[in-house]
């Protein structure tokens, strides 16, 4: 019965980690080396679901984003669940907002590509990076 248990634990914290803290190194648009950085993993009141999920990431070393995975609702199903097939943050500013938004790739178990999109409404400017080809850096 201990073993069952433990397998059952095992296999449902294993499920929620689909990446590795540390950092990951893509390519961006301009064949420019590009990173972002998983630093830390928190859950919402501690409770282990991936809609409470919390990740602290590091946008080519100097840019902190918090990032979760966005509930799918509906209502004719009565569903509520993650979008686990990205992490995304939103910063809102002084008529503007940044997005950021990491596209997962289960297969490997950790993110594929990211993408930042900056509207500036006051100016009427939109902007996009995008990183490509992610790749765990082991130490």
């Amino acid at each position: 019965m201990r073993i069952i248990i433990a397998a059952l634990l095992f296999t449902s914290t294993t499920a929620m980690a689909h990446f590795k803290i540390g950092t990951y190194l893509g390519v961006d648009t301009n064949g420019s080396d590009c990173t972002v950085e998983f630093k830390k993993k928190t859950f919402v009141n501690n409770i282990k679901n991936p809609i409470n999920e919390r990740v602290l990431v590091l946008i080519n070393k100097k840019r902190p984003f918090i990032v979760t995975h966005l509930p799918i609702i509906d209502t004719v199903k009565m569903n509520v669940v993650a979008n686990k097939s990205n992490l995304t943050g939103v910063k809102g500013g002084n008529m503007k907002a940044v997005a950021l938004q990491i596209d997962m790739d289960h297969t490997v178990g950790g993110p594929a590509s990211y993408s930042i999109i900056t509207h500036d409404w006051a100016n009427k400017k939109r902007s996009k990076f995008f990183c490509d080809g992610l790749e765990f850096q082991k130490l």
